[in-house]
């Protein structure tokens, strides 16, 4: 099993990602058009009354927690086994996993709460804790500056290979 998603774990994650996003939209589309809403309907100018009774978003919710979980699982499950297999990388690996972490928690401690604005009146409607628009904010800003680093990092290696 190990052999199989080192060499196909990409396509299988992203395969079932693609998946799990077309029976969101589906189940999403299919159940707004079936209450007589369009795609571009504003949910959030409904009230939060009205959009808790909307179960169009549960499906595609409920099976991207499961898909998170899964994936949880096995990156504990197959980083014990590579750790296992190659223990010189143990300590980048701590290193690297603490310096995201560190990354994270900065962001969540400095995010701004907002209070006005669009944004700030979705919050007191929606009834959003600052803890949560603060863990979101972390995670936002945390995926641009690892996609940012990851582009430069690709640029990097081709200009490197360039001269090699």
């Amino acid at each position: 099993m190990y052999k199989f998603f080192a060499k196909n774990g990409t396509t299988v994650a992203m395969l079932a990602g693609v998946l799990v996003t077309v029976i969101f939209l589906v189940s999403a589309i299919l159940g707004m058009s079936g209450d007589g809403y369009a795609v571009g309907t504003d949910l959030a100018g409904m009230g939060k009354e009205k959009v808790a009774q909307m179960g169009y978003f549960d499906l595609g919710l409920i099976l991207t927690i499961l898909l998170l979980a899964i994936s949880l699982i096995l990156l504990v499950f197959f980083g014990a086994v590579t750790l296992v297999k190659f223990p010189k990388s143990l300590k980048s690996t701590l290193v690297f996993s603490g310096l995201l972490l560190g990354l994270f928690f900065a962001f969540y401690f400095t995010a701004t709460k907002e209070t006005a604005g669009k944004l700030g009146h979705v919050l007191q409607e929606f009834n959003i804790s600052d803890s949560v628009n603060s863990f979101v904010t972390a995670g936002l800003w945390s995926m641009i500056i690892l996609c940012i680093g990851a582009l430069v990092i690709m640029v990097g290696m081709e200009v490197r290979n360039m001269f090699k």
